[in-house]
């Protein structure tokens, strides 16, 4: 398939790299950073010399500084942010979510009576989920609308459920747009159908308000897969 020849290309051609994920906040300031890092050269000292009274009240003046400078830097992003807010109000909403953790589970969705949730509901709810394959009639591919497409395609966005990166298409534009556009015509000659991977979409629910166990409380969410934007 296209896209297991895609991944494979993919995992040859893209080295990878262990990300290790940095506890000190990208708004910090180069001096409040420095001064982190030798706080925690202080600590290490102040384990091994346990007794040493000199380090101890190093590191506790050095201690009450990162705590002082880092409420200034976070208050200062956060000025910031606020005045960008209605021009690009997303970054706001990203700092805030990073407080907030996981957002908590789905609650059990009852319609009739009858959890929907369960797991003897599952494939009955997921069969009337489903996406059937769109009939199209009359469509020509070409390989400049294609690349055009990839080419604007929005890198911050989530994959779909193919799990293609936005980013990868968008910077393979140049070399994937020839195959894809054949690919799309192929499907479409060959029966006038679209393949059921194509058109699936994850669907989430969004509570808006009232109950959130009504269904009726709820609307769908798709992120279908970029190539079929």
């Amino acid at each position: 398939m296209w896209k297991d020849l895609f991944f494979c290309a993919a995992d040859s051609a893209i080295p990878k790299v262990q990300w290790k994920k940095s506890k000190v906040k990208h708004w910090f300031s180069y001096e409040t950073i420095h001064l982190i890092k030798l706080k925690r050269r202080l600590y290490k000292r102040m384990v091994k010399s346990p007794t040493s009274d000199v380090i101890k009240s190093k590191y506790k003046q050095i201690s009450n500084l990162v705590r002082s400078r880092t409420r200034q830097d976070t208050e200062a992003h956060v000025s910031n942010l606020s005045k960008q807010y209605f021009d690009s109000p997303k970054p706001f909403w990203r700092w805030l979510h990073s407080f907030k953790g996981n957002r908590s589970p789905i609650p059990p969705l009852l319609h009739n009576d009858e959890n929907l949730t369960e797991d003897s509901n599952i494939p009955g709810l997921r069969e009337s989920l489903s996406i059937h394959p769109s009939i199209i009639d009359s469509i020509q591919f070409t390989t400049k609308d294609v690349f055009e497409e990839l080419i604007s395609l929005q890198c911050d966005k989530a994959c779909g459920p193919d799990l293609l990166p936005a980013c990868l298409l968008k910077l393979g534009a140049e070399f994937l747009a020839l195959s894809l556009a054949q690919l799309f015509q192929l499907s479409l000659s060959s029966g006038n159908e679209l393949p059921l991977d194509w058109v699936s979409a994850n669907v989430v629910p969004v509570h808006k308000k009232g109950d959130k166990h009504a269904t009726s409380n709820y609307i769908p969410s798709y992120k279908p897969n970029f190539h079929c934007y």
